[in-house]
């Protein structure tokens, strides 16, 4: 094992790098992070004189020798191993986060860590094979590692399958906490997950900063970089990373995670919706039909976001709700009085409540965690003040340092000479929290406004029986029943053609999919695949329905032909 000793020099600067250390080769100087300085030596740095200036000091000029604190940089076997060191040092931190912060019991750290140490017990096939590389080549195999591969994979709605022998990426520690979820069973979706790593709450973005300086240092430039979100966190990505480690998990271990909770979930996304509660106990009923198991399917199929356990029970949840409350305005007669659909839904005042609900939580002219970490330079020119306070404001959250350097007396000068903590953050909009989300309590008042908005605008429906419906029948005029209205939509340029043409219902498909963090288009024909399922279902059950009429009549031909037999054996009789 080969280690190379670092020296303290100037900030790098090379893309913004912000490293201090170099190490010296025979190819000449380079930062820690891989960038060239040819013209910098390590005897010039140690014997430099170093200017110092500061508000309250006098310029001085001293020479001295270097104590420099000596980092090893580490290569082969070594390097990889401290590589997991830092990987898992993440993954305990968004465990501790998710405990501490969002309150899941104390098992979920126990179990997270169950999970990452059967990963381990793969990756240790992998750190052997960097051993015998260094040695018969001498370089490391990890360090010729790329993680293109893995950020391409990130970039696409559904990555090549992943073994657990392959280098673990950023996102997969987020995978990794949400299996740990579904083990314990706790009602947090993967959309939960994502919408606090995306706005920064949940570490994630910038992961590279919250290593100790001691074990960051030693990572070799394309360690570091694993560590460094170069893909924005967009919609399906979690989703697909959770697919492709539970299907590495069942393939070399043979591990079943059993299904989400269903009842709170369902629950939970009935009233994010500000559905009609009759939809639940329908959602119940039709899942069975289809075989819905609301588990993560332990081979990988080309659509297979499309049956996430998320995306299952919304296909349930529209379906119902097309069901029974259709959007068209067609009249929609139940039998009874007593069945869900004998009360109908007003879209027009639900898209209006949904409306007002999301107004309260808008931040016009703000810039939120997501919009700065996106922000281009071009947009820098149609912010106002408050929009580049804003900016300025999660810079300093998230890339300044705010304390000094100990070591440096440089650094610590140019603290003193520009303060970052002098003027008071942009005042905070009613209903948001310092970081501009919503807060909990006020978005759990909103979410109850909109309900009783919603449940006030429902109306009885005229109850026609089936006797009176074969008396309209007779007369000429249609008897629609529930269900006997329903739209399908195969693609999601199909809610904007003149069939599915209604804004509440692109409305419903937009917020369902927005709520557990899934493109639209992997919503719209997931509910057409399990339209699909239902019909499949529906021509089997006719099918039966024929066969048994059909036995029935041949057993009743059967009869009358014995009996005829019959009949004619006994006037034979007779004459005889």
């Amino acid at each position: 094992m080969s280690q190379r000793d670092t020296f303290r020099g100037p900030v790098c600067g090379i893309d913004n790098c912000t490293a201090t250390r170099y190490f010296e080769d025979e190819d000449g100087t380079s930062c820690v992070r891989g960038h060239d300085h040819p013209e910098l030596q390590r005897r010039d740095v140690e014997t430099d004189d170093l200017y110092i200036q500061s508000s309250s000091k006098t310029t001085t000029t001293r020479k001295k020798e270097a104590h420099e604190r000596v980092f090893k940089l580490f290569v082969g076997r070594k390097q990889f191993e401290h590589f997991l060191q830092c990987y898992q040092l993440i993954l305990w931190k968004q465990a501790s986060w998710l405990v501490n912060v969002k309150g899941l019991p104390k098992e979920f750290e126990v179990v997270v860590r169950d999970i990452w140490a059967l990963r381990l017990q793969k990756l240790a096939g992998r750190i052997d094979l960097e051993e015998e590389e260094d040695d018969a080549t001498g370089t490391s195999s990890s360090q010729l590692y790329s993680a293109s591969a893995d950020s391409e994979a990130e970039g696409r709605e559904e990555p090549a399958r992943r073994h657990l022998s392959d280098i673990p990426s950023l996102l997969e520690t987020l995978a990794s906490c949400y299996l740990g979820i579904v083990l314990l069973r706790l009602p947090i979706s993967p959309g939960d997950i994502q919408y606090w790593a995306a706005s920064g709450a949940l570490l994630y973005n910038r992961a590279l900063a919250a290593i100790p300086e001691d074990m960051r240092t030693p990572l070799d430039p394309l360690h570091a970089e694993l560590f460094e979100t170069r893909v924005i966190l967009r919609v399906g990505h979690l989703q697909s990373a959770v697919v492709n480690l539970s299907r590495a998990y069942h393939q070399e271990y043979q591990m079943h995670f059993p299904p989400i909770n269903l009842p709170i979930l369902l629950y939970r996304y009935i009233k994010q919706l500000a559905l009609p509660l009759e939809i639940y106990p329908c959602v119940r009923n039709l899942a069975p039909v289809i075989n819905f198991a609301f588990s993560y399917p332990p081979e990988v199929k080309r659509d297979q976001l499309s049956f996430v356990p998320d995306a299952q029970i919304i296909s349930l949840i529209i379906v119902a709700t097309k069901l029974l409350y259709p959007v068209s305005s067609h009249h929609i007669y139940p039998t009874t009085s007593t069945e869900p659909a004998s009360l109908a839904m007003n879209w027009q005042k639900w898209l209006a409540a949904k409306r007002a609900h999301h107004a309260k939580f808008s931040r016009p002219g703000r810039l939120d965690y997501l919009d700065a970490y996106t922000a281009r330079e071009s947009d820098v020119f149609a912010w106002n003040d408050t929009q580049m306070d804003d900016y300025l404001e999660w810079y300093k959250r998230t890339w300044a340092q705010t304390e000094p350097p100990a070591d440096n007396d440089f650094r610590r000068a140019m603290f003193d000479l520009f303060p970052i903590d002098t003027d008071a953050p942009p005042a905070t909009p009613e209903g948001l929290n310092e970081d501009l989300t919503p807060n909990a309590e006020a978005l759990e008042a909103s979410r109850q406004a909109r309900i009783r908005a919603v449940q006030k605008g429902r109306k009885q429906r005229r109850v026609v029986s089936d006797k009176d419906g074969q008396k309209r029948a007779r007369a000429g005029k249609a008897t629609s029943r529930p269900g006997s209205l329903y739209d399908r939509f195969k693609h999601a340029e199909d809610l904007d053609k003149p069939k599915g043409g209604n804004e509440a219902m692109r409305a419903l498909y937009e917020e369902a999919a927005k709520m557990v963090e899934l493109p639209l288009k992997t919503v719209v024909w997931g509910v057409f695949r399990t339209e699909e399922l239902f019909n499949k279902w529906i021509r089997a059950e006719e099918k039966l329905e024929r066969q048994g009429k059909e036995s029935a009549s041949a057993e009743e031909h059967d009869t009358n032909r014995q009996g005829s037999d019959d009949n004619n054996e006994d006037e034979d009789m007779e004459d005889v």
